[in-house]
């Protein structure tokens, strides 16, 4: 028989140790079938045991059939279960990117994997591809996992909220809105009662339609959702329709003072639970609703608190570089135009050229800084990079609010025909904000 590599313990060398340990004799192990003589040979290593020895040592023992045969203390299927879990953990806690690939590559690699961990591996893969900025990946690998049957919506939601995400701003949202449609109807279907699970659902249904310019529509999903929130025990997942309110309050309806009442109510929330990573993003959204309209006073409050518990719990790039590009528009704002550019060039360090949805706030942090400092010439390109970046977006009261911005910018420095050519810019864009989604009468559900 071959031999074991050194430092190998053999079936028989652990069968034995086994049964020592345990103050047993070979004919205590004995039993039908299974005599103290083929013990004895079983431990020399001069008979490998049958199946139906090896499940009657391994109930003798006190141990599994897989260790008497491999020596694991975990199957090899539990194992598998063990590494997709924790890298999945990993991941969640935005942990070492590179190792967690790796894992997630493995898993994916190994010809024995069950279907469910290879769907697992895929979808970790797609959110790492999200966190590095690779969207067109990010939705090869989503739309694969989700193609498994193998993470349905009321497993992995998160799964589909990503495709969702990454759709949208690779400008498909119509796909993204039938993801999330199907998403919703399986849960249906199934008769999952999870009302957190739904309201989370239909606030990124809701924000898909907006992307694909439909705010009427949007507007009356997320309303459905408001009516149902409280019924919601989960406060993240209200708070989640919350922040989706004020956003379309905001890009959709042109009414900052919802938009700052809903966001308020989601960082309420956040304050009585114990998710100190949430409060800071909420704290981050409610100073980049009032960054928008320049009150940067009130802004530079909730960013330093941002700044805070962030710095705590170990914020991933995107927070951090939002949070830096919205410290930058305060500061320079604030007459600080050294600052701001400390803060820009923050930000484009941990964005750097990828594709990202925060490229445009960092540009703004740039254009900002630059003309705080009286150097139009540096900051034109950068007014100009992120204007393109919110058109090619369809944001266009953002637009507008920077365009006045640089135009007044331009007129400060006695550019008058470059200002007024600003000026009729913000209103051709102002021309394309949608109207207000009216009130209408909602129909009792079912």
């Amino acid at each position: 028989m071959g031999q074991p590599s050194a430092g190998e313990e053999t079936i028989g060398q652990r069968v034995k140790r086994l049964r020592l340990e345990r103050g047993m004799s070979q004919r205590d192990l004995s039993g039908p079938g299974v005599s103290y003589a083929y013990i004895s040979r079983i431990e020399h290593d001069d008979r490998k045991p049958s199946e139906k020895a090896a499940r009657h040592l391994a109930v003798k023992l006190g141990v599994t059939t897989d260790y008497i045969e491999t020596g694991r203390t975990v199957p090899v299927s539990d194992e598998r279960e063990l590494r997709a879990t924790d890298a999945e953990l990993v991941l969640r806690l935005d942990g070492d990117l590179d190792a967690t690939e790796a894992t997630f590559r493995s898993l994916l690699d190994d010809p024995d994997a069950e279907p469910g961990i290879r769907a697992r591996a895929l979808a970790g893969l797609g959110i790492i591809k999200v966190r590095r900025g690779d969207l067109r990946a990010t939705v090869a690998l989503l739309e694969e996992a989700i193609g498994t049957g193998h993470l349905p919506p009321d497993v992995r939601p998160d799964v589909y909220e990503e495709l969702a995400k990454a759709l949208a701003f690779t400008d498909e949202p119509g796909r993204a809105i039938v993801v999330l449609e199907t998403a919703l109807k399986q849960v249906g279907e199934k008769g999952v009662d999870d009302a957190a699970l739904e309201v989370r659902l239909i606030a990124y249904l809701a924000c898909s339609y907006s992307d694909a310019g439909d705010a009427g529509r949007a507007m009356r999903l997320l309303r459905e959702a408001a009516e149902r929130v409280e019924a919601v025990a989960s406060p993240q997942a209200r708070v989640r329709v919350y922040w989706s309110l004020a956003r379309l309050a905001w890009w959709e309806a042109q009414d900052p003072d919802s938009a700052l009442r809903y966001a308020r109510e989601a960082l309420a929330l956040y304050r009585t639970t114990e998710d100190t990573r949430g409060l800071a993003q909420a704290h981050l959204i409610c100073a980049q609703l009032l960054n928008l309209e320049r009150k940067w006073r009130e802004a530079a409050q909730h960013l330093q608190r941002a700044d805070v518990l962030l710095t705590a719990t170990g914020a991933d790039r995107d927070d951090t570089a939002v949070l830096r590009a919205e410290q930058g528009k305060a500061a320079a704002w604030s007459g600080d135009g050294a600052e701001g550019l400390r803060r820009a060039r923050e930000a484009d360090v941990l964005l750097g050229e990828r594709e990202s949805l925060h490229q445009g706030a960092k540009w703004h942090a740039f254009a900002a800084a630059y003309a705080a400092l009286g150097d139009i010439e540096s900051a034109e390109p950068y007014f100009q990079r992120a204007l393109d970046f919110l058109t090619e977006r369809r944001q266009w009261r953002e637009a507008m609010l920077l365009a006045r911005e640089w135009s007044d910018v331009a007129w400060s420095l006695d550019q008058k025909e470059r200002a007024l050519e600003l000026k009729e810019q913000a209103t051709a864009f102002s021309f394309r904000i949608p109207p207000p989604a009216q009130p209408e009468a909602r129909k009792s559900r079912a």
